[in-house]
C-alpha cells in the first residue's frame, strides 16, 4: 500500500516539491514537502542563500544533501531573501566530510520529522501574482 503524504491547505506547491506559505505582508516562508523529505531519506546538509540575495521563480537557490544524493532547491517565487531559518537549522554546514561527521543519525534539520514546520528561507516580494504559477493543495495531492 502506498504511503499517504501530508499536504497542508495553507500553502502552495511547486512541481519540484517545495512549499511556500504567506506569513505577512509580502513575506513568505519556503520549505520542502513531506513527499520530498520521504524520498530524500535522511537529510544531512542544506546549502542556503545569503540574506539579501535575490531569487527568481523556478530557479535553483541552493541544494539539499541526503543519503539519496544532492538535489537542487528551487524557488517557488521571485523576491529577496530576508531570513534563513538558523533556529531550526543550527549551524549551516557546507557539504562534504565536515557536514557528515558532525551529524549523527541524519536529519540534521528536523526536515524529515517536521517538513512543514521546518522552513528554510523567508522571501519578500511585491508580486503575489506569481503564486498563480504554483500548484494548489488539491492539485498537489493529485500529483502525488
Amino acid at each position: 500500500m502506498a504511503r499517504e503524504y501530508l499536504v497542508l491547505d495553507d500553502r502552495m506547491y511547486t512541481e519540484t516539491d517545495e512549499w511556500v506559505k504567506k506569513i505577512g505582508k509580502n513575506r513568505f516562508q519556503v520549505g520542502i514537502t513531506d513527499y520530498a523529505q520521504d524520498n530524500l531519506k535522511d537529510i544531512y546538509a542544506v546549502e542556503l542563500p545569503k540574506i539579501g540575495e535575490n531569487l527568481e521563480q523556478f530557479q535553483a537557490w541552493g541544494q539539499i544533501e541526503s543519503e539519496k544524493g544532492a538535489s537542487e532547491l528551487i524557488s517557488p517565487i521571485s523576491g529577496k531573501v530576508v531570513a534563513v531559518n538558523e533556529d531550526s537549522l543550527g549551524d549551516v554546514f557546507d557539504t562534504g566530510e565536515t557536514a557528515k561527521t558532525n551529524i549523527y543519525g541524519g536529519d540534521l534539520f528536523n526536515i524529515n520529522k517536521k517538513p512543514y514546520e521546518t522552513w528554510l528561507i523567508e522571501i519578500e516580494t511585491d508580486d503575489e501574482e506569481q503564486l498563480k504559477n504554483l500548484i494548489n493543495p488539491e492539485d498537489y495531492k493529485e500529483k502525488m
